[in-house]
């Protein structure tokens, strides 16, 4: 779906995803085919219901989206090139995803997002001025509920 959408997966991290969106190509509405492919995403894990064919609880997924300028490319370690992206905003969208539990909400994402993302996200519910770790400024999140996704 990441892929559909024009977006790149640049890196698992244990049971996360991280992908861009306008990178390497450039992508005019990257913030609404994101917001699309995020929702879309969340729409395919709850369908498989992982947790309850393990009788378990059902598999959480929430989703983190920020925009802005990150560096995208290869980053040499001390023993191979990883493609990656590096930036605050890439920041930013990890600690928006640590927010969707507390939300109650499949996907959240920050204030630029939100005013670029047009009708994908119009049905995001405003939380304003939230306390997010490493920032000094609160910041609008939006977020689509469990309940609506």
């Amino acid at each position: 779906m990441i892929q559909q959408h024009g977006g790149t997966v640049v890196e698992f991290l244990g049971d996360g995803v991280m992908a861009v969106f306008g990178a390497p190509e450039p992508m005019p509405d990257h913030a609404r085919v994101a917001v699309q492919a995020a929702s879309e995403v969340f729409a395919a894990v709850r369908d498989l219901d992982l947790g309850a064919a393990a009788d378990g609880p059902p598999i959480s997924v929430g989703i983190g989206i920020a925009s802005g300028q990150v560096f995208v490319g290869n980053v040499q370690t001390s023993d191979r090139l990883v493609y990656t992206a590096v930036g605050d905003v890439v920041n930013l969208a990890s600690r928006i995803q640590g927010l969707t539990r507390e939300l109650h909400a499949a996907v959240a994402i920050d204030d630029r997002t939100h005013r670029t993302a047009g009708d994908s996200a119009a049905s995001f519910q405003r939380h304003a001025r939230m306390r997010i770790r490493g920032r000094a400024r609160p910041v609008d999140v939006y977020s689509l509920p469990l309940s609506a996704a």
